[in-house]
This record gives structure tokens, sequence and C-alpha cells, in this order.
């Protein structure tokens, strides 16, 4: 249910840019912050872990926070509204506000879109690399005991028959 109407708060903020109401988008920005933070009030053990508008204390946004520590929230929607934000404060001339909101807006971005598969693609590869490497040494063996094997099983048949042979021809 709050998040439903956490939804239709970012919608709002979305749809008064777009009607140059910047002001009332920044308003139901907060208020969509407000409804996000109670949302999550079980979770929140400070003041830094809660959603701000605009924080001059803080050097990592609280939703940056929040997706490192791996909480569910609605990252989707606090992107959009922190974008919508950044675009109303640009537009009101409100550059703190804006720098603030563009700041974590691409900070949380760049979390949210992060691989995290990356370091077990990196581990897939090592260890498929020394499996070649283990690979290529039994085939090397496999190569060098063939010489002893073909050494047994012709030369010294061959050795075996041309002894006989001038065994033969001595008694003879």
């Amino acid at each position: 249910h709050t998040l439903a109407y956490v939804e239709a708060l970012s919608d709002s903020i979305y749809q008064c840019n777009l009607q140059a109401r910047y002001a009332d988008a920044i308003d139901y920005a907060r208020r969509c912050l407000h409804q996000i933070n109670l949302h999550y009030a079980d979770i929140l053990t400070s003041a830094h872990d809660t959603l701000q508008l605009y924080d001059t204390l803080a050097a990592v946004p609280a939703e940056v926070n929040w997706i490192r520590d791996t909480i569910q929230a609605p990252y989707k929607t606090i992107l959009s509204l922190r974008n919508e934000v950044a675009v109303a404060a640009l537009a009101l001339h409100q550059w703190n506000l804006y720098a603030y909101n563009n700041s974590a807006y691409s900070q949380l971005f760049k979390e949210y879109s992060a691989d995290n598969t990356l370091s077990k693609y990196c581990s897939d590869m090592e260890e498929a690399e020394s499996d070649r490497y283990i690979a290529i040494v039994i085939l090397v063996l496999l190569v060098l005991s063939l010489i002893p094997i073909y050494y047994f099983a012709y030369y010294r048949a061959v050795i075996l028959d041309v002894s006989t042979t001038l065994t033969k021809m001595k008694r003879e």
C-alpha cells in the first residue's frame, strides 16, 4: 500500500516537471521521501539512514548505503525521484539542491547497475586457465611416454627379430 502511494507520488513529480510546476515537483518529492522513510522506519537506525531531499552532512546518500547493505527498496523509483528533483532544482536555479540530487542519482545509478557477477566470472576464468595448464602438462607427459612405449613395442621387436635371425644364421 505505501509503496503504491510512493509510486503515485513519484509519477506526480514527473508530471509536475512536464507542466513546469517545479516547486510542486519538489514538494511531491519531499512527501515521497517521507513515505519511503516511514515504510523503512524499522530498519533505519539513525538520521543518516533516512532519505533526505538535500543533506549537506552526508558524503554518501542514504539510498547508496541502503543498496550497499542489501536493503530491498524501490531503487528505480528513488532513481527517478532524484532525477526529477534535479530537473526541478535546475529549473528553479537551486544549485545546491540540484548538485545533491544529481550526485545522489549518479552514485545510486552506479551501485544499482553495477555488475556483481564480474568477480565470479574472473574466478571462473582463472580456474579455466588453470585447467588448461593441467591439460597441457598431461598432454606433454603423454607424448613423452609414447617414446619408451614406441621403443618397446616396435624397436625391441625389430631388435629381437634381428638378433634371432643372426643367431639362426650363426648356427647354420
